[in-house]
């Protein structure tokens, strides 16, 4: 039903520009386009249209259930990129300074017993297409839909006192589920726990705790640097 719903709203905002012509001139010297006429810019704003394109989105992933009890949207952190008079600006998402958005890059995070435990990005273009900031994170959140289901018996809790008890400081690291590349664990799982245990200007060293077992590992990372 919503699916439909969001196909009719695409359309309605369509429909706006049909019929006119784009020699007509306006009373407001700066509204002399359709992308700067103010009967246009706020469709943006129609029923939270992008922002229920992207909800929909991770409905798709976590289930109507689970997003609605550990999904939370950040609007503070949220933005949008926007043409103005022909200079690119970011503009806070909602923000009542009306413009035709270019591309949105939305925040949201994980929740579990009330904590946000993950934060993220979904990105999407003008035409709100709204997909995970990269393939890394669509991974996770899979990952993280698994942790709600109670796929994993190392909660985030747990795996939080274990990286506490092998010297992880979570002032300079954070706690992240990660899906599991080659045999990084000696009893390999689908994911597992990530933290960053040592950095250096060469290398960062990765404690991995496995969701089942907790049994520990880590990962030594060479850092690159291209000139």
């Amino acid at each position: 039903m919503f699916f439909l719903g969001g196909i009719f709203l695409i359309s309605s905002c369509d429909n706006l520009y049909e019929g006119i012509d784009d020699d007509v001139t306006f009373p407001d010297e700066e509204a002399a386009t359709k992308e700067h006429d103010p009967r246009f810019v706020q469709c943006y704003y129609e029923e939270g249209l992008a922002k229920n394109q992207c909800d929909s989105v991770l409905i798709s992933i976590f289930g109507e259930e689970l997003y609605s009890k550990n999904v939370r949207f950040d609007l503070a952190e949220s933005s949008l990129n926007c043409e103005v008079d022909g200079d690119i600006q970011l503009v806070a998402f909602g923000d009542s300074n009306h413009c035709v958005p270019n591309s949105y890059d939305l925040r949201y995070s994980v929740k579990s017993n009330g904590k946000s435990i993950f934060p993220f990005r979904m990105v999407a273009g003008k035409d709100m297409e709204f997909e995970p900031v990269s393939t890394i994170i669509e991974d996770q959140l899979i990952g993280y839909r698994k942790l709600l289901e109670g796929d994993f018996k190392i909660s985030y809790t747990q795996a939080k006192s274990i990286a506490l008890a092998e010297g992880v400081d979570f002032n300079e690291s954070a706690l992240e589920l990660v899906k599991n590349e080659g045999d990084s664990l000696s009893i390999s799982s689908t994911f597992h726990w990530e933290a960053e245990l040592e950095y250096d200007h060469n290398s960062v060293v990765l404690l991995l705790i496995d969701v089942m077992t907790g049994e520990t590992n880590t990962e030594l990372l060479k850092i690159e640097y291209f000139q």
